[in-house]
């Protein structure tokens, strides 16, 4: 009886000393829990990729990304590198990771949707196991992100609110990701009939909330250029958009900022506008990620073929946002070509999957003068598009006495004018 005491004892010891250090280290490993045994034979899928082709944390700075890295017995001593360097070291690295993950999600996707019409059990239940290793495998990814925050924080030096703002982010992800994980563990292809519809809904969420991750990089990468604090040339082409090919949003805060920082003080602002697809997480429902980038495609080359003309740069801000920079005195001309716009788009399907799909588009306008924090300015921005938002589809918003935004209407759209519903049975 005493050695079954003081065995349990010691248990219960090691289980609080283990608790106590993975909070310490914010360590959170997901496990999924098979409950049947199913034997389900014949499934086929391509396979995953490997995680040793996944990119690894650079040496200097931050820790490695292999499962290794997680063991405080493997923890290696860091240079005291900091600043500038760790940040672009680890935004770069976290933002091609994220790029292999989306990759991973959207090949996960292709097949999962190509079972709607005949979902076979086998290979329903290997696309949920897959998919939820794929979860798994991010979530320990995003931990080990943070603990690296949280070790390296004081190098970030005053710069530390982005990296605030950034590990915020990977933290409210992580329980939606577990979410995500826990359905794909509950089901049962034998028992469900509508079990590739449900993969179908936790894809889209995983995928949607890889999007808003890659969006935060690139909005982190976006403050730390707008401070001066990435010391690189004015090169658009190596601030390229994936899917687009326009100039990211850091290539579009590096350009707004050259120019605020080199116009004479005498110069004419120039006019600066934020397009917004509206309601666009619906298409990617719908639809699928691959033909919703289709649609986010069409957008970016009405945009180019509306304002090249006048020599305006046309970029993606993020997700489904677009900014446009005009020339200098050329306000009156922008509002004109944003009303313009607006009323196409209200009157214009775009052609998707060989359907025919209506979109909504919402913009603010205001003006860049030299000297003008970007920053400010970009943040004027999201407040334009979010009064034209609040005001209805295909709104401007346009800032005409800097404190005093005035909202027009460029064209009211009914509501046969909202995305269509086409494939709604997929999607529950």
């Amino acid at each position: 009886m005493v050695s079954l005491v003081f065995v349990i004892g010691t248990l219960n010891i090691a289980l609080g000393f283990a608790l106590a250090l993975a909070l310490e280290h914010r360590l959170v490993l997901y496990v999924p829990v098979w409950t049947r045994d199913r034997s389900l034979p014949g499934a086929t899928l391509a396979p995953r990729t490997p995680t040793s082709e996944r990119v690894e944390l650079p040496a200097q700075g931050v820790e490695s990304v292999s499962a290794d890295s997680l063991r405080d017995s493997d923890r290696k001593p860091r240079p005291a590198a900091g600043g500038p360097a760790l940040a672009d070291e680890m935004l770069g690295t976290l933002q091609r990771d994220v790029h292999l993950h989306v990759d991973t999600l959207r090949q996960l996707e292709d097949q999962i949707r190509g079972l709607l019409a005949d979902p076979d059990p086998a290979t329903v239940r290997a696309c949920a196991e897959q998919l939820a290793a794929a979860g798994e495998e991010w979530l320990t990814r995003q931990c080990a992100v943070v603990r690296t925050m949280a070790d390296t924080r004081e190098r970030w030096g005053p710069h530390v609110d982005v990296e605030r703002r950034l590990e915020r982010m990977l933290l409210d992800q992580s329980p939606a990701i577990e979410t995500s994980c826990r359905a794909l563990a509950a089901i049962d292809p034998l028992e469900d009939a509508q079990a590739a519809t449900r993969l179908v809904r936790e894809v889209i969420r995983l995928v949607r909330d890889a999007h808003q991750l890659r969006d935060g990089v690139q909005e982190a990468y976006a403050s730390l250029a707008l401070r001066g604090v990435l010391a690189e040339p004015l090169d658009l082409p190596a601030h390229a958009d994936r899917l687009t090919g326009l100039p990211d949003r850091v290539g579009l805060a590096l350009l707004c900022r050259a120019w605020s920082r080199t116009a004479d003080g005498h110069s004419e602002p120039r006019p600066i506008a934020l397009v917004d697809v509206d309601d666009f997480g619906r298409a990617n429902e719908l639809l699928g990620t691959r033909a919703a980038d289709q649609l986010l495609q069409a957008v970016a080359d009405l945009l180019q073929r509306e304002f090249a003309q006048g020599a305006a740069q046309v970029g993606r801000f993020g997700g489904q946002q677009y900014l446009v920079l005009w020339q200098a005195g050329e306000s009156q001309a922008a509002g004109r070509q944003l009303e313009r716009l607006l009323t196409f788009v209200a009157e214009t399907p775009f052609p998707c999957v060989g359907q025919e799909y209506r979109l909504s588009l919402r913009s603010g306008l205001t003006e860049l003068h030299p000297s003008e924090d970007v920053a400010e300015v970009f943040r004027r921005l999201s407040g334009l598009t979010e009064l034209a938002r609040q005001a209805g589809p295909h709104r401007l918003s346009v800032d005409r006495q800097g404190d005093h935004p005035v909202t027009g209407v460029a064209s009211p759209a009914p509501a046969a004018h909202a995305l269509p519903d086409p494939v709604s049975s997929a999607v529950p």
